[in-house]
């Protein structure tokens, strides 16, 4: 069941917070170097082995012919022109094809593929790939909250060090932009990201027994055993306990 959330005056306040933050900025992308391609996104899925995530396989539709597949097999499309409207963007691309409610993925597009932006991207759309509303999430407002926070466990994995700040300046956007276009998408951001970082934040506080005891959870979740929203009450996480005060989302780590 959806749940609503409100700007309210914690998130008005919060808004205020980051834009006043000097330290908080969207680290600009370098388009000189780094380039990737597609094997090189595929190599990232080792993330997920060395995590012993267990991905789901999903549909993909491969040379016109429906197959079910790890979803590291989901074509790949690169675009790397500087002058692209959504040029930081990314996104899988699917339809359903039958009356049992998985998609069949067709395309994962990645936006501006230099420098590290593709391969955290490739990771937030893998985990999209795991996500369904039908299947193992009951509230659509979290559907970005388990991409979000493998990104950020990614981020560590390659030592970029602003992806918070990254998606805290986004945040902001969101929040100031909630009442004015895209009320539901920017809804749904800012209720994901904030129980992300209250997840990410646990994570990285817990002993190493207890990550494994989240991962397998993270594993019951991808087979479809349990829903998020199931992960989330073990840990007692929600909406309105990640609302925290914005030094304590900077300190996550």
């Amino acid at each position: 069941m959806n749940k609503e959330i409100d700007i309210d005056n914690y998130l008005n306040e919060l808004h205020l917070n980051i834009i006043n933050d000097n330290s908080i900025t969207f680290k600009a992308y370098d388009y000189s170097d780094n380039k990737v391609d597609y094997n090189i996104l595929r190599d990232q899925l080792v993330f997920f082995d060395n995590l012993k995530v267990v991905l789901h396989k999903v549909k993909i539709l491969d040379d016109d012919i429906v197959r079910y597949l790890n979803p590291g097999f989901i074509s790949v499309i690169l675009n790397d022109d500087l002058n692209s409207n959504n040029n930081n963007g990314s996104g899988v691309h699917g339809f359903y094809d039958s009356d049992d409610r998985e998609p069949c993925y067709t395309s994962i597009l990645i936006e501006n593929y230099n420098n590290y932006f593709p391969k955290i991207a490739y990771i937030h759309e893998i985990v999209h790939t795991q996500i369904n509303e039908f299947k193992n999430i009951g509230d659509e407002y979290n559907k970005e909250l388990m991409p979000l926070f493998f990104e950020l466990l990614y981020s560590d994995t390659i030592n970029y060090n602003n992806r918070i700040n990254d998606r805290l300046y986004e945040l902001g956007l969101a929040i100031s932009l909630v009442n004015k276009k895209n009320m539901f998408e920017n809804k749904i951001y800012i209720k994901s990201l904030l129980q992300a970082l209250n997840l990410y934040r646990l994570y990285n506080k817990s002993s190493i027994s207890v990550k494994n005891e989240i991962m397998n959870y993270v594993n019951l979740l991808l087979n479809r055993d349990i829903y998020l929203e199931d992960l989330l009450s073990i840990y007692e996480i929600n909406y309105e306990n990640s609302c925290k005060d914005l030094k304590t989302l900077k300190r996550s780590k």
